[in-house]
């Protein structure tokens, strides 16, 4: 579907399936491009797109759906129903990209309006077996020019999805990449590689505003399930608020930000927090929080019977600005010396008023039911070891905000 020189192009088809499969030897093969002010709207029960650069050594990059901005022109896909896609060789690109053609004279992130890719219903960017449903670029290394599910490089251009995404790409899940830009999701799963020496990331906002399972402004969390395998990322010029708010709900990574994050963990849900990747040794334009965790706005359950988990599991810290709610943090230690913690600190700026975190950990190497000096003494140190792990530095300025507790 091209709409570009002629007509904007609408299909009304909410009973038909509507399939488009493009294999290219040389070229780029796109699903659905909208550009020079043209639209595309579609009403479909639902839409399958299969993109296939047919060249075993090839290195094109291309986008299944792609909305190309003018400078001077706003451009809008709307899709009414369901989305899967597939896109196979070459290297990778983007599944629901809002970019710009490199064009003589034009700054390659400016256009007017607000360009928009819109789907009212679930999007799923799989592969077939084991296969990722976008392969990567291996010609790149630098976690901002990833292969992406999702990407805005063009200011003040938006791609919402109000249903649920399941995405399993070699590269980022989402990626939002100009200033004003953002990208709004109802919930769903997201998989990046991990163990790598390469930084790849479910939600990475290095310009522009990422929410899942929020409002449109981020202040409200949603109900729908959340399932992040892979790290978080945000610059100072971003902001991402996340909401894992049932007991279905997780994320598996660290949130190594240095600008704004938001997040819920309400209800059961889970945050191990754990780095899947290491960045690149020579990526070092784009800095985080230095691979600790630092969410700026941490909203826990409202009692702890509707709080959440985190597994601190990390060497290195979590940092929270502004704290708020119940949550349970789990520490491991050693076998050998239940008095040494596994895993950095938790540090928390400021609490709300009735705030409360419980710090956990388990009884291996402990006798806690002994009546022996020996064994009373070491619960006990280990308790204070364990307590030890957290700090709440508006403490000493006479903020009393945050009730604390360890147990075993």
């Amino acid at each position: 579907i091209f709409a570009r020189n002629g007509n904007s192009i609408s299909i009304e088809g909410e009973n038909s399936l509507l399939r488009l499969s493009l294999t290219n030897k040389i070229g780029s093969p796109v699903g659905i491009y909208a550009g020079k002010g043209k639209n595309v709207k579609l009403n479909l029960s639902g839409l399958i797109i299969h993109t296939n650069i047919n060249v075993e050594s090839g290195n094109a990059i291309t986008n299944a759906i792609w909305n190309d901005p003018e400078l001077d022109k706003e451009t809008k896909i709307e899709i009414k129903g369901p989305v899967k896609i597939r896109m196979s060789g070459g290297n990778g690109g983007n599944g629901l990209a809002v970019m710009k053609t490199d064009r003589w004279g034009e700054n390659s992130f400016e256009s007017i309006g607000t360009s928009s890719i819109i789907v009212h219903g679930d999007v799923a960017i799989k592969g077939v077996g084991k296969k990722w449903g976008i392969s990567g670029n291996l010609d790149n290394v630098y976690s901002r020019f990833n292969s992406s599910g999702i990407l805005t490089r063009v200011n003040n251009s938006q791609v919402i999805v109000d249903g649920n995404v399941d995405f399993s790409i070699y590269g980022n899940g989402v990626t939002t990449n100009a200033p004003g830009s953002r990208v709004q999701l109802g919930g769903g799963s997201i998989v990046v590689p991990k163990g790598m020496k390469y930084g790849y990331y479910t939600l990475a906002a290095y310009n522009g505003d990422i929410y899942m399972n929020t409002d449109a402004q981020g202040k409200t969390p949603g109900t729908s399930t959340v399932q992040l395998d892979g790290d978080i990322f945000a610059l100072p010029s971003a902001n991402i608020s996340v909401a894992l708010a049932d007991k279905q709900s997780y994320l598996h990574g660290i949130v190594d930000s240095g600008g704004k994050v938001n997040m819920w963990l309400q209800n059961g849900a889970q945050w191990v927090n754990k780095a899947q990747n290491k960045r690149y040794v020579h990526d070092d334009e784009d800095v985080g929080a230095g691979g600790q965790s630092y969410v700026a706005t941490f909203i826990g359950g409202e009692s702890e019977a509707t709080r959440g988990t985190i597994l601190q599991n990390n060497e290195e810290k979590i940092k929270i600005g502004n704290y708020s709610g119940h949550t349970l943090v789990i520490y491991a230690h050693d076998k050998t010396n239940p008095k040494k913690m596994i895993g950095g600190d938790t540090i928390i700026t400021q609490a709300q008023t009735g705030s409360g975190i419980t710090l956990r950990t388990d009884n291996t190497g402990l006798n806690v039911t002994s009546d022996k000096a020996t064994d009373k003494n070491l619960v006990s140190e280990t308790l204070n070891a364990l307590a030890n792990k957290l700090y709440y530095k508006a403490y000493a300025n006479g903020e009393q905000n945050l009730k604390g507790k360890v147990e075993i």
